[in-house]
Parts: C-alpha cells; structure tokens; sequence
C-alpha cells in the first residue's frame, strides 16, 4: 500500500515514525491518483494536479509485502518538498499618469521573497492589462530580468501593472498595481513624432529591445487610434474600444 502524510511544519526525523504527535495528518490520496495500481514495473502512482499543497513537505511511504508466509513487510519512505513560489511583494510605480511613448513609467517590485536561498535570485517581468481583462488579454512589456525594478512605455489609456516574479525552479507568483495608471494619448505632432524615434534609434543602438518594443508598440496604437477614427467619421460609424495591442 502507499500512505502520504502532509508535514504541516518542518519536523525532525521523529515525525517520520510519529506524524501524529507532530502536526502530520494523513492525506487519503485515492481520490487525487489518476493511476493506483500494485503492479510492479510500472508508475503506481499519478497524483492530478493540485492535488498537494505548495511550501508543504510530504512523505510518501510505500510497504511491499509478499503472499509467502513468514516473510516479512518492506518499507521505503521518500521524502518530498514542494517548491513554493514568491511571496510578500507588491507592485508599485510612478508617475500615475502620463503621455503615451512619451512618459517612462517606473514600475517597482519590492520586497519580494522566497523559502530558501536555493530559489533566488528571483526573476521579474512585467505586463499591463485593461482593468477588467483576463489573463489572456495581457501584453508583456519584457522578458525576464534579474532587476526588481524598470522603466516602461505604455500606450494611451487606463491599465492595471501586472508583474510575475519567478524563481530558479520556475514556480511564479503575480502581482499588481493597487490603482490605475492612466495614459493619455500623444499629439503626433512633428517635435512629438522626433522624439520618439530618437528614443527608439538610440534604444535600437545600445540593444534595449523590450524599449524598442513598448515605443513601437505605443506609437503604432496611437497611429492606429487615429487611422480609425479618421474612417469611422468618414463612414459615420464609431471606432471600436481600447484593448492591449500586441498580444
């Protein structure tokens, strides 16, 4: 048979051999396995995902014992840790407000941490989304990084600040913006449009791609802003809403 205890703390060897006496319960893993078996030579056992609870250690312990009388039980017992991902950190940045491609917007997550020093450095990337979209109406502002810190361009309109910070392992946590920051479009005018393909030239020159792509980005809705409301007067129609460009 195979038993899995949940360790609710981090007890010592002891709690091996009395759970109970330690904070252990017993977890009934029938209902989690998707295969449970007692062949030999094959997996036994398949637990569904989620199934076991993060920052947990559990034990599983497996008895072998043989139809023979008079021979005895063998017991092995394995000992697992599940990662858990960062935690304690928030989302914060300024300005509130600004001008799309044109304001850098500096976005901090601080205060970010993790169970063991074997899980860090932790990573960072960052997102914007409309207030009430799902997750796949996020569009990333960058890849991971190493810094807990950076400077974004947003396009025009009311976003919720999304970041995702990730450990050595992989397990990741998300978190936000408490408020709103709200970009207001640019003019278009000829001294606007220079300064933003200055900012993209020099950006492109000293390999800064993700502020290539959030300039870009940016200028290309407002553009597109434009390009539509321009065709919806023409036509007498409305211009459709604002979402994230470049999923």
């Amino acid at each position: 048979h195979l038993r899995l205890e949940q360790l609710l703390e981090h007890p010592g060897a002891r709690a091996l051999r009395e759970p109970e006496r330690h904070g252990a319960s017993h977890v009934g893993i029938e209902q989690h396995a998707r295969a449970f078996t007692g062949r030999v030579g094959r997996a036994n056992l398949v637990l569904l995902r989620g199934a076991m609870v993060a920052g947990a250690t559990y034990v599983f312990e497996l008895s072998v014992s043989a139809s023979t009388a008079g021979v005895g039980t063998a017991v092995v017992r394995l000992r697992v840790h599940l990662n858990r991902p960062p935690f304690d950190g928030e989302l914060t940045y300024a300005p509130s407000s600004g001008v799309a491609a044109v304001t850098a917007v500096a976005v901090s997550a601080a205060e970010w941490t993790d169970d063991d020093e074997q899980d860090m450095p932790l990573q960072f990337s960052y997102a914007y989304a409309l207030p009430a979209a799902g997750a796949e109406e996020r569009a990333l502002l960058g890849e991971l990084r190493l810094g807990s810190t950076a400077k974004v361009f947003l396009p025009a309109g009311s976003w919720r600040l999304l970041v995702r910070v990730t450990d050595q392992f992989g397990a990741a946590a998300l978190g936000e913006s408490a408020s709103l920051c709200n970009v207001a479009s640019s003019t278009l005018d000829e001294p606007t449009l220079r300064l933003i393909m200055e900012q993209i030239d020099v950006a492109a020159a000293v390999g800064k791609s993700d502020k290539v792509h959030q300039l870009v980005r940016s200028l290309a809705f407002e553009l597109s802003t434009v390009f539509l409301a321009t065709g919806a007067n023409a036509t007498g129609g409305r211009a459709p809403s604002s979402s994230p460009p470049g999923r």
